[in-house]
């Protein structure tokens, strides 16, 4: 597979996209395995967010070119029990396998070792395309199957998913889905030319109700089963910006068969003689609903611009959280190891005081006043004295000695 194929710039304004899907996927700031990394792509769209990108590559030339946007390229095939031996040790915050499995003769092994490497809390972010797209499914009812130089037919694909056997490809890997997401073309706009006059209303039908079949690709953001809790499901940007997205394209959708409707009224009047006024009222309802759409149009990135900056907020505020956790945790050991020296100190104090009271007791005791006069009656007699002094010290300290 030659990886350079499969490069392209990453466009997030079109989230109609396996690749946008996923940079928009990951929090900024996260540290990222790319599988199949080609050159580098989507991991410079990866490093403007902040994120720390490591990628296998099978191909050497790719893998140079992806080597100036990643930390670190690793050249390796895939589907070789060694692939990931540079890894050892190393864990992720996320995983990217996109547009890669299905080139691969083991991707459920191959996507099981990678996901050994992700964090408890870590999620994988794979896309795989859909063999049951509706231009497929008529291309076989026309009797015919044609590879092609990429998408659904790519010459170079070993394995071939359904929604089904796609998402037991990740159970099998070890990994629970939290989103099911999916890159949406319809049935024109495949690289499988495809004639839907032939087609009898019935199988129309069938397919415009069954999604999968305007799905081109499955894109599924997972994490280690056990390892996602369930609140936080259908809570990822994307998720929120692909609801939002779909909305408004529905709501474009519905004003464009507006216009289109109005227009054909307005084609229709102008043919029957109607009178120019009722031109003009057509026209202005045009220009209305035109700027109309303009301006939702306008809104909807206003929207989404916003929703990026706070979810980029919100990553620097747990940043700044776990900061002070661990202040918060230095401060603690430090204000333990203060109240355990006070406590020696408290006690010091009260030997100390005990001391004092006693010394006080015998000051005003009666062997204290017989001793101070028999010391002052020796001071009359300097070499008794002298001698004297000399063995109560050493008694003194000797009774020290054995306290």
């Amino acid at each position: 597979m030659s990886a350079s194929r499969y490069s392209q710039r990453v466009d997030l304004e079109n989230w109609n996209s396996a690749h946008a899907m996923a940079v928009m996927s990951v929090p900024p700031g996260s540290r990222v395995l790319d599988l199949g990394t080609a050159d580098g792509s989507v991991a410079r769209a990866l490093t403007d967010r902040a994120c720390t990108v490591w990628g296998i590559e099978c191909d050497a030339l790719t893998a140079a070119a992806a080597s100036q946007v990643c930390d670190r390229v690793i050249v390796a095939d895939l589907d070789t029990p060694d692939a990931f031996d540079a890894l050892a040790g190393e864990t992720f915050d996320v995983l990217l396998a996109l547009d890669v499995l299905e080139h691969l003769r083991d991707p459920t092994a191959v996507l099981r070792r990678a996901a050994a490497h992700l964090a408890p809390k870590g999620i994988a972010v794979v896309s795989i395309p859909n063999i049951t797209h509706g231009a497929l499914r008529i291309s076989l009812l026309e009797g015919r199957f044609s590879y092609t130089d990429d998408g659904l037919l790519d010459r170079t694909h070993l394995r071939f998913f359904d929604r089904r056997s796609a998402e037991r490809l990740m159970t099998e890997a070890g990994l629970t889905i939290a989103q099911n997401l999916r890159v949406r073309r319809e049935l024109h706009e495949t690289e499988i030319a495809v004639s839907k006059d032939r087609l009898s209303p019935d199988v129309i039908d069938s397919l415009a109700a069954d999604p999968d079949a305007t799905t081109y690709q499955f894109v599924f953001v997972a994490g280690l089963t056990g390892g996602l809790s369930a609140s936080s499901r259908g809570e990822m940007l994307a998720e929120r910006l692909f609801a939002e997205n779909d909305s408004l394209r529905q709501r474009y959708r519905e004003l464009e068969t507006r216009m289109k409707s109005l227009e054909a009224e307005r084609t229709a009047q102008l043919e029957a003689g109607d009178i120019k006024c009722q031109r003009d009222e057509l026209r202005q309802e045009l220009e209305r609903r035109t700027q109309e759409a303009h301006r939702l149009h306008a809104d909807f990135k206003q929207s989404k611009a916003e929703v990026v900056l706070k979810d980029a907020f919100i990553s620097e505020l747990r940043q700044h959280l776990d900061s002070l956790s661990k202040q918060h945790k230095k401060l603690s050991a430090k204000f333990d190891q203060l109240a355990a020296e006070r406590a020696g100190l408290l006690a010091r104090q009260d030997s100390l005081e005990t001391t004092v009271r006693e010394l006080r007791v015998y000051v005003h005791s009666a062997g204290f006043r017989i001793v101070e006069g028999v010391i002052r009656r020796l001071r009359s007699f300097p070499l008794v004295y002298k001698t004297t002094r000399a063995m109560v010290r050493r008694i003194a300290r000797q009774g020290r000695t054995v306290e």
